[in-house]
């Protein structure tokens, strides 16, 4: 079980303990803090059951995706399978955005990604993109920012 003290929620240590249980799955702390941020509405700083089980079904969900698009069956996300699995969502970027984006979350330059990296990659997109739709009223693919609107969406990556 993921609440190891029982305290019927699961703090950002004890999710990312529960993760790497079981399995060669390594999650940073990073990853399980986004994940938590993006779950805990009550904003406890803790997931509770309820937040957990939708936790859980999204966590689920990326791992079809990412084992979908692992063609290889290694474990790990080539640059193309990553392309392939942004573009299945429905983003579409330019070769050399997707090149930046690789080499961001390939953390040891091992020109592939695991898991964990696959989630925090689209944990933050997700994020940039939501803060972005909040200036693209019109749904154009463009918004007009101050410097601080574009920083505050910016650093919703860390929400």
């Amino acid at each position: 079980a993921m609440d190891r003290d029982g305290n019927g929620n699961v703090t950002v240590e004890e999710l990312q303990f529960g993760l790497s249980q079981g399995g060669n799955l390594q999650f940073a702390k990073r990853t399980c803090q986004m994940l938590v941020n993006m779950y805990d509405r009550d904003r406890d700083g803790n997931i509770n059951r309820s937040e957990f089980a939708s936790l859980w079904t999204y966590l689920s969900d990326w791992r079809t995706c990412f084992e979908s698009h692992d063609r290889d069956r290694s474990g790990h996300i080539s640059r193309a399978e990553l392309k392939d699995a942004i573009e299945q969502i429905g983003y579409k970027f330019s070769g050399p955005f997707y090149e930046r984006l690789f080499k961001i979350y390939d953390k040891e330059n091992s020109n592939q990604l695991g898991f964990d990296s696959f989630i925090q990659l689209f944990c933050e997109l997700h994020n940039l993109t939501e803060a972005f739709k909040r200036k693209d009223t019109s749904r154009t693919g463009q918004a007009t920012f101050q410097y601080e609107d574009f920083l505050n969406a910016a650093y919703t990556i860390h929400e």
